[in-house]
C-alpha cells in the first residue's frame, strides 16, 4: 500500500497533510494566502487520485478566477476545498446554497452547474 493511499484511509493524518501544503505553499510566511498557480498544482497532486472529477474543475476554476488570482486562497478556503471534495458529488447535485460555504465555493458550483448545463 502507497503512503497518499495510507494517508487516505486516516483522514485525520490527510487533512493534516493538506493544511500543511498550504503552509508550505505560501512564498512569505507572513502571508496568510497562497497564490493560484501553487493552488492548482497542489490540488492537481493531492485531489486527482481520489477525486478526479472535483480536482479538474477546481483546477480550471480557479486558474480562471481573476479576483482568486489577486488574492490567493486562504487557510479556510483550501481546506474547505477537501471537505467540499469529500461530501459533494463531482456533479454538485448534492450542494445546498444554504450551506456553511466559503463564497469561493458557492461561486464555483454555480460557475460548474452553468458550464454542465443545470443551473
Amino acid at each position: 500500500q502507497s503512503l497518499f493511499q495510507a494517508l487516505l484511509g486516516d483522514i485525520e493524518r490527510f487533512r493534516d497533510l493538506h493544511s500543511f501544503t498550504h503552509r508550505f505553499c505560501r512564498e512569505d510566511p507572513r502571508r496568510k494566502n497562497i497564490d493560484v498557480n501553487s493552488a492548482v498544482v497542489m490540488l492537481g497532486l493531492l485531489f486527482k487520485p481520489t477525486w478526479p472529477a472535483h480536482a479538474s474543475s477546481l483546477c480550471e476554476y480557479f486558474s480562471g478566477h481573476k479576483q482568486l488570482a489577486q488574492r490567493g486562497v486562504s487557510h479556510d478556503e483550501w481546506m474547505m476545498a477537501l471537505q467540499f471534495c469529500r461530501e459533494i458529488l463531482p456533479d454538485c447535485s448534492n450542494f445546498q446554497d444554504d450551506g456553511a460555504w466559503p463564497v469561493l465555493l458557492d461561486d464555483y458550483v454555480e460557475w460548474r452547474r452553468a458550464k454542465d448545463g443545470n443551473a
